[in-house]
């Protein structure tokens, strides 16, 4: 199976290229036909070959207009990729399979060309976590997600509110911090005080009050028996 690891560690040029599940659905979603897939996995194994990943912005500074446009296809960019405006992460995430980036510098966001994208759990958040959100969100449709998420998003921004109420602190800023990144940040005891102020709260949300409940209440389960933290 292809995964981001294998961009830093060169293979054999006749080794096959097989996508994830994930991946494969999610440029399935997007459109991108099966010879663009194939054009994006002979992208993906020419930067594996030529160590296109340590300097990620060279390499695609050297690629043609036709493969560009299959990278903002595959990972479903509003604009047309302008390279010299990349970071180092944005770059390289160009040369991941969809589903597989990486949050290289840990502010808890992917960095996809010029984008950023919050997701949870966080792109660096333990194995044990990723497997409990998998097990607590299985038969939830994608769509729906997103629902789930919610509580942690707000947690997040909450985190980088600025005193004065102005506005929230972003990435790179002095004042923004990555809660997940804290020495000692428990999963657990994030869910526990989100279930906690909905408690409090039950009475100004008593339409999807038990429905999350229970969601959060199935996802702190599956974080005990994965011995998550």
């Amino acid at each position: 199976m292809f995964t981001a690891a294998t961009c830093t560690t060169p293979m054999p040029t006749a080794a096959p290229l097989t996508f994830s599940t994930r991946s494969l659905d999610l440029m399935q979603r997007r459109g991108v036909t099966d010879q663009e897939r194939e054009r994006f996995a002979a992208i993906l194994a020419t930067a594996s070959n030529a160590g296109g990943c340590s300097d990620p912005k060279s390499f695609l500074s050297n690629l043609s207009s036709d493969e560009m446009e299959i990278l903002r296809k595959v990972h479903c960019l509003a604009d047309p990729i302008a390279v010299n405006n990349l970071d180092f992460e944005g770059a390289y995430n160009l040369l991941m399979a969809p589903g597989e980036a990486k949050d290289l510098n840990n502010d808890g966001l992917l960095g996809i060309g010029a984008g950023k994208i919050w997701e949870y759990p966080p792109p660096n958040a333990p194995e044990a976590v990723k497997k409990a959100w998998e097990a607590a969100t299985a038969g939830v449709p994608e769509s729906e997600k997103w629902l789930k998420m919610a509580p942690f998003m707000a947690a997040a921004a909450c985190a980088n509110l600025k005193s004065d109420l102005s506005g929230f602190y972003e990435p790179g800023e002095t004042g923004y911090k990555n809660i997940y990144a804290d020495p000692g940040f428990s999963y657990i005891g994030q869910v526990r005080d989100i279930l906690s102020m909905m408690d409090r709260f039950k009475g100004q949300n008593d339409v999807h009050y038990q429905e999350n409940k229970e969601f959060l209440l199935s996802f702190l389960k599956e974080l005990t028996v994965n011995h998550a933290v």
